[in-house]
């Protein structure tokens, strides 16, 4: 029976062939280290943002904020929430790589 979808092949997969013949488990801890980056160096900028605003009171100060970072959090958590959905994706597709009687039609 061939692979289809994404994982198509130009040869044919049956099941007395070892899936490693064509491919391998595709790595997420790549994935995941960015996303935990991202969090870290996110906190790390919270952080140094509020010991500025400490210092940095005026109006251009409060525009800059509206303006330029309040969307900053809300964006970065839907970026996490994407990275975390494609691993999961990612690892679905492993698992039906390994078991392809597991996919439901």
């Amino acid at each position: 029976m061939p692979l289809r979808g994404s994982y198509a092949m130009d040869r044919s997969f049956d099941d007395s062939t070892n899936r490693d013949t064509f491919m391998k488990a595709f790595g997420t801890g790549s994935l995941q280290e960015t996303q935990n980056q991202l969090r870290h160096e996110f906190n790390e900028f919270v952080h140094q943002w509020q010991q500025t605003k400490s210092v940095w009171k005026d109006e251009p100060a409060r525009q800059f904020e509206e303006q330029c970072l309040a969307d900053l959090a809300p964006t970065l958590n839907r970026v996490s929430g994407a990275i975390q959905s494609l691993v999961e994706a990612v690892h679905q597709a492993d698992r039906l790589l390994d078991d392809p009687d597991e996919m439901v039609h």
